[in-house]
């Protein structure tokens, strides 16, 4: 186990504040590294965003592209966001 740490990516490109938790959330990352999403079980909206996306998703999950890491931001659809890494 390696312990990564919290670092942060400063990014002057601002998102439409205007969404709520109902929006669900944004999940962005290398997404062949997340393929336990093909499996996963919840109710929630996500919507994922990054290279490598798998064939098929369950219904609440919508694949939206990919983008530089300075445009991410201008595409989010939800109040939430995860930016994922690991496998």
């Amino acid at each position: 186990m390696v312990s990564l740490g919290i670092f942060d990516y400063e990014n002057s490109n601002n998102q439409n504040p205007n969404y709520s938790v109902e929006d669900g959330l944004v999940f962005a990352g290398n997404l062949w590294k997340s393929a336990f999403l093909k499996q996963i079980n919840i109710k929630t909206k996500i919507q994922l965003l990054g290279p490598n996306p798998l064939s098929h998703y369950p219904q609440n999950i919508r694949y939206d592209g990919q983008y530089s890491p300075e445009e991410v931001p201008m595409h989010f659809k939800a109040a939430f966001g995860l930016v994922w890494m690991g496998t």
